[in-house]
């Protein structure tokens, strides 16, 4: 039986819980957790064959350790780890296979590793009702493997554990910051230049305006200042190395006429984002109000000292099918999604209709960000209707 367990995207964007069994190839999401041997919450059944038994002691991964009974997790990249919960060994009659004292080694790479300590377990009831007891807290430790080593055991030759649950701390370390450029197609005034009427205009809102439907993103963000170079509020996402569904943190930062973007609060370059782990690969996204989403064709290195170019098609996941070329070498997002559901249909010219005439406003309607929703904005939603964006980020 393997003594290897991958598990694959664990999220931190909210406090997240691990459940893992034997061979179990665990996924677990934001707030869902997809396993396929837990018995009932918060227990853990007596049935033989729901958890990790090793008979025979194997070369470690720790040479530290020599030849041993051990159990490795790969989580697939790095997280910050908090606390643990241990369900021992549970099977009838067989309940002394269960760990009594172990030791923890962490690791970034898999190969240097370093020492957590030792951690003592009861033995389990043998009862199908077995509650488990709480494990050693890792907060600290940040780890893509972490590596459980038994010491002893109550007295079998054989050695088990039944599961093991790992709480991930989405706020561990400071703010990573993500640095990229973009443009919209409607703001565009060319030569790598977008409009800042709305900023001479004052209309740009202090506060994130992306709090309702269909983002229902919760940030707190309010600007400092809105610098006078500003175009409007873009929110920025980070998103799983493993798979870009996964959403693992947002922000919201402000989007200067030059395309770069700087952080709301501290106004620096770029946007600082929590819960994200540095070094690690995130497939970042860019979402406008009214212009079609895109994300990164790679999963790129978080911090980011040269910005991700959303101006380049070669960049974007589905290239020159999600951004539009500006006729100057550059591309943008395409204007036209006003109600931000990541499809340009007849939906969001309806929403347009109802804002139509409407002057000196900050509405979702006005494309071009000249505060006036008129026939200029029709022309931009007209050839761009029917565009469908990256199914990963879209609202639909």
């Amino acid at each position: 039986m393997s003594n290897n367990i991958k598990i694959s995207n664990m999220t931190t964007h909210i406090k997240s819980y691990i459940w893992i069994l034997c061979l179990l190839i665990a996924t677990a999401t934001v707030g869902t957790i997809e396993v396929q041997a837990q018995c009932s919450e918060n227990t853990h059944s007596n049935t033989t064959g729901e958890g990790w038994v090793s008979c025979m002691p194997t070369a470690n991964p720790n040479p530290a350790r020599g030849t041993s009974h051990w159990l490795q997790y790969d989580f697939g990249e790095v997280y910050a780890l908090s606390t643990t919960f241990f369900w021992n060994s549970n099977e009838v009659g067989e309940t002394d296979r269960g760990l009594q004292n172990l030791v923890i080694d962490y690791s970034i790479d898999g190969v240097t590793w370093t020492e957590w300590g030792t951690y003592t377990l009861m033995e389990a009831t043998g009862m199908n009702d077995y509650l488990g007891t709480e494990g050693p807290d890792l907060t600290g430790v940040n780890a893509q493997y972490l590596l459980i080593t038994a010491i002893d055991n109550f007295g079998d030759s054989c050695y088990g554990i039944a599961e093991i649950r790992f709480d991930v701390d989405p706020n561990a370390g400071p703010a990573q910051t993500v640095q990229l450029n973009v443009f919209l197609q409607g703001a565009y005034e060319g030569s790598g230049i977008m409009s800042t009427e709305l900023s001479t205009l004052g209309l740009i809102p202090a506060e994130q305006p992306f709090s309702n439907a269909p983002w229902y993103y919760g940030g707190g963000e309010i600007a400092t200042i809105i610098p006078a170079n500003t175009t409007d509020w873009v929110l920025v996402e980070a998103r799983s190395q493993q798979d870009p569904d996964v959403l693992v943190s947002q922000a919201a930062a402000l989007l200067l006429s030059d395309g770069s973007i700087i952080d709301p609060i501290t106004l620096t370059p770029g946007v600082n984002m929590e819960g994200l782990i540095e070094g690690n690969l995130y497939y970042i996204a860019v979402k406008a109000r009214n212009h079609l989403a895109v994300y990164t064709q790679e999963a790129l290195q978080i911090p980011n000292d040269v910005p991700a170019d959303f101006t380049n098609p070669a960049n974007i996941t589905g290239g020159t099918d999600q951004l539009v070329d500006l006729g100057d070498g550059n591309y943008g997002l395409y204007a036209g999604d006003i109600n931000s559901d990541g499809v340009i249909t007849i939906a969001d010219l309806n929403v347009y209709i109802s804002h139509s005439s409407l002057i000196y406003n900050y509405v979702d309607s006005d494309l071009n960000y000249d505060s006036n929703v008129t026939v200029s904005d029709f022309n931009f939603y007209l050839p761009n209707s029917s565009i469908i964006g990256a199914e990963p980020i879209r609202y639909d």
